[in-house]
Parts: structure tokens; sequence; C-alpha cells
């Protein structure tokens, strides 16, 4: 089976291109891995770089916990 490739930003509507540029402008840096197959899928895109973002990042845990 083949697999899914990352979406071209001239292939992405609005909502896909804002959430694309949140990630790519946020701590990560870069849109890359899940995060950018799961643009065909904008909604779970969203919620997982938010999640990501608070466990990874805005946690008060500190970053080697917040890893774990």
């Amino acid at each position: 089976m083949a697999r899914l490739p990352a979406l071209e930003q001239s292939q992405m509507d609005e909502r896909q291109k804002k959430v694309y540029d949140v990630i790519a402008t946020g701590p990560r840096g870069d849109v890359r891995g899940p995060l950018a197959i799961w643009l065909y899928r904008v909604d779970l895109a969203d919620r997982a770089q938010a999640l990501g973002q608070y466990c990874r990042y805005d946690s008060s845990l500190p970053p080697r916990l917040s890893e774990l």
C-alpha cells in the first residue's frame, strides 16, 4: 500500500493553510510527521497540534517529564 503524500501548500484550502501556518510558526518550526498527514483531516491536525503544544511546550512540568 502506498503512503499518503504530504499536502503541498498549493493544494490546501484556507482552513488547512491556517492550521499549517499555526504549526509552522510555533515552537515546532516545521510541519512534518503525522501533523503533515493529518492536514488531510484539518480538525484532527488542529486539535492534535494544540494538545501536543500544551503537553510539550506549555505544561508546568519540567521538559524531561513532559516528554514522557
